[in-house]
């Protein structure tokens, strides 16, 4: 049963760090279409793609600012972060503690910081392996718990008793019945 809880939790533990790393090159991915989205103008598909890959995070938050931290797109945030410009930009500097901030170099000056941190779901995924944990020590417990209450109950039963009938110790006589009769004892 260790060797299974062993396997659980580290198995779990490398899906999560695969969905980090899936989740970086995401936004790697969304920053480069931004960046390329400024550095020229594209042609109808290549904005048609680029718009794809922009819509295709739905599930990551992410903080676009200015150098001069004014808010210019954000996506998917809490709720307690709301529309307010102070929170969103308290909120992207949270963000930086985890994962640094993306520089897109604009033509002007201008340059902008891309923030972003895990997705909700990758949040409650990191927690997923001390909840197994807690499960497997659970469930060693309530198995110690009936193992012991069980031999302890098997002290309190009769080592055996002798049949009446032949005078012989006999375990299925004394477990299910006693004879032909039908008269059980158990």
């Amino acid at each position: 049963m260790t060797l299974v809880v062993i396997a659980i939790v580290i198995s779990s533990t490398l899906v999560i760090n695969y969905l980090k790393k899936e989740e970086v090159k995401r936004v790697d991915i969304l920053v480069k279409a931004i960046k390329f989205q400024q550095d020229m103008t594209p042609s109808l598909e290549v904005q048609e793609l680029l718009l794809a890959i922009y819509s295709s995070n739905t599930t990551i938050p992410v903080i676009i600012l200015d150098k001069n931290d004014q808010v210019i797109e954000y996506k998917h945030l809490s709720k307690e972060a709301g529309n307010n410009p102070d929170e969103i930009v308290a909120l992207a500097k949270k963000m930086e503690k985890k994962y640094p901030a993306i520089e897109i170099k604009v033509q002007g000056g201008n340059d902008q910081f891309v923030y972003y941190d895990n997705s909700i779901m990758l949040n409650n995924l990191q927690y997923s392996p001390f909840f197994i944990r807690i499960f497997c020590i659970v469930l060693l417990l309530i198995f110690i718990l009936v193992f012991e209450n069980s031999q302890k109950n098997r002290r309190r039963l009769p080592l055996g008793r002798i049949s009446e009938r032949n005078g012989t110790s006999n375990w299925h006589s004394i477990i299910f019945h006693d004879g032909l009769d039908g008269n059980y004892e158990a």
